[in-house]
């Protein structure tokens, strides 16, 4: 049998990163243990008045909005320029969740406000009581000026400003 010596260095490397990281974790644990009024005495010019930062926070927040509405503008201008506009023909036209006259209603438009066309319509025609006549027209699906998008009766809307002569 042959006779194997055994090194102690790699013991002894052993040692070391033990020793280190025991060292490491008491030292993270004191840090971290510290209280918030600790860290504010040992830096009395660092410390925060509440509501200093509260209003720097609402001050954040405001431009946020700010931008935020800047950007909705911005997509606003390019979408109309992506999309072909029309106009409600019938006055108080319902804006619904879906193609359906029993679906939720999510807007109410008055006559000749302009709608986005968003190139979306139905295979299918429903058949409408307008008042003065019977209208069979296709759902279209449009994006509201407040930015709501959903799906208006096809007789409902036009190119044109013009009110639909079946209406009321």
């Amino acid at each position: 049998m042959s006779d194997k010596k055994t090194s102690v260095l790699p013991k002894l490397e052993m040692i070391i990163i033990g020793i280190f990281l025991v060292s490491f974790m008491i030292w993270a644990v004191s840090k971290c243990s510290r209280t918030r009024q600790e860290i504010l005495s040992e830096n009395p010019e660092e410390q925060i008045d509440p509501q200093q930062a509260e209003a720097d926070s609402l001050a954040r927040l405001a431009a946020k909005q700010d931008s935020l509405e800047a950007a909705r503008r911005q997509a606003q201008k390019k979408t109309r320029s992506e999309y072909t506009p029309l106009y409600v023909t019938i006055d108080d036209l319902n804006v619904r969740n879906a193609p359906a006259l029993d679906a939720e209603v999510v807007d109410q438009l008055p006559l000749f406000e302009e709608v986005l066309f968003l190139n979306e319509w139905t295979e299918f025609t429903t058949e409408v009581n307008l008042g003065r006549g019977m209208a069979t027209e296709p759902w279209i699906k449009v994006r509201t000026p407040k930015g709501h998008e959903g799906w208006v009766f096809g007789a409902g809307v036009h190119y044109y400003k013009e009110k639909n002569p079946l209406a009321y």
